[in-house]
């Protein structure tokens, strides 16, 4: 699903993607959400609730980090949702 989501243009979509994983890889594989803002689209970053506070401070790949079990507005555009470790690219 990543090499999709990375390969078209995505401008004007909202693209959810959830952590997965570990608490290391929930840190480590956001990284890979800037790919999909440079293809136009927004991004939110459901997150452990504990790592909120930290990756909200160096969000820079993605224009939202939301606490995973908390309310959030809805988001009636949002074209897939996909786990974080499924947009990593391989060279």
């Amino acid at each position: 699903m990543g090499d999709d989501l990375l390969s078209e243009n995505l401008t004007g979509q909202l693209i959810v993607v959830e952590g997965d994983q570990g608490l290391g890889d929930k840190i480590y594989f956001p990284r890979f959400m800037a790919e999909i803002r440079k293809r136009g689209a927004q991004t939110r970053y459901i997150a452990d609730p504990r790592l909120v506070p930290m990756l909200t401070r160096a969000a820079t790949a993605t224009d939202e980090v939301i606490a995973k079990g908390s309310r959030y507005r809805a988001m009636p555009r949002q074209l897939t949702h996909a786990l974080v470790t499924s947009l990593m690219l391989s060279d």
